[in-house]
This record gives structure tokens, C-alpha cells and sequence, in this order.
């Protein structure tokens, strides 16, 4: 019930937030939580009463980012507090932006990492290892390159890409350079995918978002965070782009950071 008097909606300057739906997963938004969030509870039952739907409070939390947040009891709530971060659609979401890549890329490195180790072995031909990584870890990586506008260094793809070789070579000796196997396969390659181009694709797919729909709720609020220039200004000016001068969003500001990468 989106209209009730009592539940204070969330908002981020001038876009007022009150939920996300993806299929059965709900993200509320909500301020003055200490008289907000028992109103909600109450809804939320009564809506299980006659509806038949039951919501499962042990998989819910609440993340607490405000200040009147912390005088919230967790003995009062049916579900638990989060503390530094929850995860929603398989991504962690954190308070700082500065855990993100910590909360959510090491991890998946790491899981990669015995995936890969653990297949090793198998008895596949060098073309079947890169399918197993374009079906299988590509997948992974993209999902987040999407989800988290945040800038990886070349670092961590020289990383990921020694990965894929010892796991295609088997430790060996790499017997064909890796731009011959991210050929396409028209072209005599292997099509073993170049993660930081996909990742670069992710990511621009953004800023062409700034210019093709910048009516869209989150174009606004990022355009709305620049002073004394335009979003379009930015991604066009000469580089180095002096990002700091005009806006302090994280977000625009990283995403002009991979920009210039890519440029």
C-alpha cells in the first residue's frame, strides 16, 4: 500500500523511492523508520491474511543507513538487522561503495578460481575450456559488470586472464598468444572472451543511456549531481576529464573514470 499515511517513503534529492520488485524479491524503502517500519509489519500481515501469501521473515532484513536507524532494537523486529551489508539478486550491497568490489568481486575470483582449479583435469580439448569459460564464468562477470558501476584496475584482468590460461594450458606452456584465441572464429580464432571488453561494454552502456534517455529516474539524479556543466559536456571534453571540478557523485564519477579507460 504505497499511499499508507504512516510509511514514510525513502528519497534521494528529488526522486522519492518506495519499492524494487524482480520477481518474488522486494526492496522497500523507507525513512523515519522507528514509526514506519511497525506500520509496514502490521500491512505486510494483514495483506498475508487475505491473500494467502505468507511473508518469510527469517530470508528478510533490514539495513539500516540513517541516523535515527540505530535506535531501532533488533528484539522488535520479526527479521534480522544487517550490519555493514545484504545481499539482493545475488549482489552485496554495502554502505561504503568502497567494499563493493571487496564484498562482491574477491569472492567470485575466488569461487572462479576453484572452479577452474577443480576442472582442470578434465578431459576436454582446449576449444571445450573456452566454451566452459564463455558459458560459465563469462556469465558471472557480466552480471556484476552490469549491477556495480565501479572501476577495475587492468590489474585485476591480467589476474582473471591467468586464470583462464593456466586452467586452457593446464599449467603448461601456452602454445597459441591470447589475441589469437579471442579472435572470432571466422577470423581462425577460438572466441575466448576478453573479459575487460565486455566489462568496458557494460559500462558504456550507461553514459550512451545519458544521451539516448536522459528522462530515465537514475539519468536525472546523475545529471542533476553536475554543477555548472552537463553530463554530455563531460563525455566529450578533453582527457584527462576533471571530474571533481563539476560533480562529487560516486557513481558519475566512476563511470567518466571507466569512460576515459575505455577512450
Amino acid at each position: 500500500k504505497q499511499t499508507d499515511a504512516l510509511v514514510t517513503k525513502g528519497s534521494l534529492e528529488v526522486h522519492r523511492n518506495v519499492l524494487l520488485l524482480y520477481a518474488d524479491d522486494l526492496l522497500l524503502f523507507v525513512s523515519n523508520p522507528i514509526t514506519t517500519v511497525p506500520r509496514i509489519i502490521e500491512l505486510l500481515d494483514r495483506f498475508g491474511t487475505f491473500s494467502g501469501y505468507k511473508l518469510n521473515y527469517s530470508k528478510s532484513e533490514c539495513f539500516l543507513i540513517s541516523n535515527p536507524a540505530p535506535q531501532i532494537v533488533e528484539n522488535d523486529l520479526p527479521f534480522k538487522l544487517s550490519g555493514s551489508s545484504f545481499k539482493y539478486l545475488g549482489v552485496n550491497i554495502c554502505k561504503q561503495l568502497s567494499a563493493i568490489f571487496k564484498t562482491n568481486f574477491l569472492p567470485l575470483t575466488e569461487q572462479i578460481k576453484s572452479d577452474l582449479e577443480r576442472w582442470k583435469n578434465l578431459h576436454l580439448s582446449i576449444a571445450g575450456r573456452i566454451n566452459c569459460i564463455e558459458m560459465n564464468v563469462l556469465p558471472r562477470f557480466l552480471y556484476l559488470f552490469q549491477s556495480l558501476p565501479i572501476y577495475l584496475p587492468k590489474a585485476f584482468f591480467n589476474k582473471i586472464n591467468k586464470l583462464f590460461f593456466s586452467f586452457i594450458w593446464k599449467n603448461g606452456v601456452p602454445g597459441v598468444r591470447r589475441g589469437f584465441l579471442e579472435r572470432d572464429r571466422s577470423g581462425g580464432g577460438l572466441a575466448l572472451p576478453n573479459l575487460r571488453s565486455y566489462y568496458w561494454a557494460a559500462n558504456i552502456q550507461k553514459v550512451i543511456l545519458w544521451i539516448q534517455q536522459p528522462t530515465l529516474s537514475w539519468c536525472e539524479l546523475e545529471a542533476g549531481s553536475c554543477t555548472s556543466t552537463s553530463l554530455l559536456a563531460l563525455i566529450t571534453s578533453k582527457l584527462p576529464i576533471p571530474t571533481s571540478q563539476y560533480t562529487d557523485n560516486p557513481i558519475v564519477i566512476t563511470t567518466l573514470k571507466i569512460w576515459s579507460q575505455f577512450r
